[in-house]
């Protein structure tokens, strides 16, 4: 009897590990209701036809995020460990107060823990201000905004075992740099401040309808422009909204968070859902044109701006493609980036056509390495190399001198890429003559220049 027993046990013990693995067979994979990039299926076999030798340490990464019942095995995990613990099942959650959800990633921002230098933010502040002084060639008005992350403005729902440190973190730097270079930004941090109602989710990272409606009069109200007041308005509170930080706790949960609704909007478009990188809408009653360029938090935000825009077009693809403007002539540009990624900003720089300058090139030069390599992108060649930042000022301009063996021209770069802070990036047109460049910058206070190379060509 107590043999039979054995391997009963023995028995319903691997039935029940083969059931994941027989049901992604024979079920339908789950649709991912959790907001993460799930491992693809791997290839036995190379593109060259050759054996994939990772092909099983591969196939256990992806059978790890698609085997049967995945979903509601981690929602009954994070259900148990929520209920008896108040603790995350997933690092990328953490479980505040009263069901307030945060983010993992905004961490280190609540905790005034800089990811960017003096350095890194006055490039980054450089960056925007040769996107603002584009934008203005082109006429239109610019503004930049940053989304507070959810714990820099209701930090009463954080768990008390954080402690933010008595300095400065990324917000505070780049204020700070923005300010130096006259950058026309929309300080939204101080707005939701003085406001006497949440206007975030508790169970997601974003703002509500209400802080998007919020958000849009002030966008107006800085343009100089009139537009709906919805604070005005009446609305229709709703539960059913799921929240992403929700689902990407409780994959299969059926949690709902409140949401407000203001009616119907007049606006057209052909695109399907304002997640869609290009989304472009049209307003009869309405005049001007708009560029946003924006995050994830321009989804509930585009409705409210599109409304109020003879034409809107909402980009959500990175870098900037500040062409844009000039191909629709807008009047307005509004660019809208969430806290947490403000560093991206002395990485990635914007695409347009680096402007021409004046400058009185100087003999002196440093011994500052430099490189260069260049690849087409669009209409233009990119630029893009690094130097040796010490030998240059915090807040030095970058200045790239580009020579055919006869000519000389000057174009300022963006202080910005993935190579670090001595890093630049400039765009120039594709039948450009000149094959050598320079830098020039300031080194205590004083215009110096670098050796002189080659430029690589791609």
């Amino acid at each position: 009897m107590k043999k039979g027993i054995e391997i009963a046990f023995v028995v319903l013990f691997f039935a029940l590990c083969l059931i994941p693995g027989l049901g992604m067979l024979i079920l339908p994979e789950e649709e991912n209701r959790a907001n993460q990039v799930l491992t693809a299926e791997p290839d036995l076999l190379e593109s060259d036809g050759s054996l994939n030798w990772s092909y099983f340490s591969e196939f256990q990464d992806y059978f790890a995020d698609h085997f049967a019942f995945r979903q509601e095995l981690i929602t009954m995990n994070a259900e148990f460990l929520d209920t008896l613990f108040q603790t995350s099942n997933t690092d990328q959650v953490v479980i505040g107060k009263d069901g307030w959800l945060f983010y993992e990633s905004t961490i280190g921002d609540y905790l005034n823990i800089p990811t960017m230098t003096e350095r890194s933010a006055a490039n980054a502040a450089i960056s925007l201000s040769l996107m603002q002084e584009y934008a203005e060639k082109n006429g239109a008005r610019f503004i930049f905004m940053v989304a507070p992350n959810k714990n820099s403005l209701y930090d009463e729902y954080m768990p008390d075992r954080y402690v933010p440190l008595e300095q400065d973190g990324n917000w505070e730097l780049m204020e700070d740099a923005m300010r130096a270079e006259e950058v026309d930004y929309l300080d939204l941090f101080a707005l939701f401040g003085a406001a006497d109602t949440v206007m975030y989710h508790g169970e997601d990272s974003h703002w509500n309808n209400m802080g998007a409606a919020y958000v849009q009069k002030a966008i107006m109200d800085a343009f100089g422009l009139t537009g709906t007041d919805y604070s005005q308005r009446d609305y229709e509170v709703r539960e059913d909204f799921k929240g992403d930080l929700y689902e990407m706790l409780f994959p299969m949960g059926d949690g709902m968070d409140v949401n407000q609704y203001y009616g119907e909007f007049t606006y057209v478009t052909d695109a399907g859902d304002t997640e869609d990188m290009r989304y472009e809408a049209v307003n009869t009653e309405k005049e001007h044109g708009l560029i946003l360029y924006r995050d994830s938090f321009g989804n509930s935000l585009v409705p409210f701006m599109a409304e109020e825009f003879g034409y809107s077009l909402a980009l959500r693809s990175v870098p900037y493609n500040l062409d844009e403007i000039a191909d629709h002539g807008a009047n307005y540009v509004v660019i809208e980036l969430v806290e947490r990624h403000l560093d991206t900003l002395a990485e990635r720089a914007a695409g347009m056509e680096a402007p021409e300058r004046e400058i009185e090139v100087p003999e002196n030069q440093i011994r500052a390495q430099v490189s260069c390599e260049a690849a087409k992108s669009g209409d233009y060649w990119m630029l893009t190399g690094s130097f040796d930042k010490e030998q240059s000022d915090i807040g030095s301009r970058v200045y790239a001198v580009l020579g055919d063996g006869e000519n000389t021209v000057v174009y300022e770069a963006t202080p910005a890429g993935e190579g670090g802070e001595g890093s630049f990036t400039l765009y120039i047109p594709q039948d450009t003559s000149y094959t050598s460049l320079s830098l020039v910058v300031t080194l205590d206070e004083t215009l110096v220049s670098t050796e002189t190379i080659e430029i690589a060509y791609q």
